[in-house]
């Protein structure tokens, strides 16, 4: 067993993580509901959907996530166990959440606002980090972004983002749906920090980051920092290092350790949803 796997942590804790990151952010998209300050650009869409259908807030993230979700097959995408929890927990607490909250005042919508933000993200965080399936969503701009690399993962999500809010507002009226707060200062502020939050969050939550999925099924290699050696004494600046003894690679002494000259940086893959999406 290698270091990397042993830094791995147990299938059991990461299903805590996905658990808790799911239910994070239902609570999250359920206490901006009642903020009544604006949405997420993507809950606009569902917003919309809940009013011209009678559905609740919950139904019409089921059914868009499940319209998502058959995309998968045309695509020959596997969905993870995260990409079904992460379809329908939230969906299922934001309900839950909506049935036992009450209406706010104004002074508690200024601050259910930046509570919900960060629930949202932290529960983002979460999740990814637990690296079991992305949101149907989010796997399908990964899936878009490894077929064309040029098309990077933070303008595909702008233009989805831009186009879920604009098709939710048109769809609730651009005058109702301001003044209901569907759409308002805070669906602009959480699409600024959209990008810094969750990074944020899993950033101080880095030693809960694990080796990406491709590393783990052998298709890349991570490489260790090698430890300096501290059997040579150190060359004085400018002076140029000996040349290797032929047949020796490059970093490694004549009897092939490490040097410590040029430690080999750790190979990462954009495979990693926590990669690809986080760090957007």
């Amino acid at each position: 067993m290698t270091g990397a796997d042993r830094a791995l942590p147990a299938r059991p804790v990461r299903l805590l993580r996905l658990a808790a990151g799911t239910v994070l952010m239902g609570l999250g998209i359920a206490l901006l509901v009642r903020a009544k300050l604006g949405l997420l650009p993507l809950d606009v869409l569902h917003a919309a959907i809940s009013r011209h259908t009678g559905w609740t807030m919950g139904g019409a993230f089921l059914a868009v996530q499940a319209i998502l979700l058959l995309a998968y097959l045309p695509l020959r995408m596997r969905p993870g166990a995260g990409t079904i929890m992460a379809a329908t927990v939230p969906a299922v607490v934001c309900d839950a959440a909506l049935a036992l909250l009450p209406e706010p005042t104004w002074g508690w919508r200024l601050v259910l606002l930046p509570v919900g933000a960060a629930l949202f993200a932290v529960g983002i965080a979460l999740y990814l980090e637990a690296g079991m399936g992305a949101l149907p969503r989010d796997g399908l701009m990964l899936e878009l972004h490894r077929r064309r690399p040029r098309m990077r993962p933070a303008a595909i999500r702008i233009v989805v983002d831009t186009g879920c809010l604009t098709a939710g507002w048109l769809a609730l009226g651009p005058v109702a749906a301001v003044l209901d707060g569907t759409v308002g200062l805070g669906s602009l502020w959480q699409a600024g920090s959209d990008r810094p939050s969750p990074s944020c969050c899993a950033g101080r939550a880095g030693r809960l980051r694990r080796p990406c999925p491709a590393a783990r099924a052998g298709r890349v290699t991570v490489l260790p920092r090698p430890p300096p050696d501290r059997s040579r004494p150190p060359t004085p600046v400018g002076t140029p290092g000996p040349t290797p003894p032929s047949g020796t690679a490059h970093g490694q002494n004549a009897h092939g350790h490490p040097t410590g000259r040029s430690p080999i940086p750790p190979t990462t893959s954009s495979a990693d949803p926590f990669v690809a999406l986080v760090n957007l």
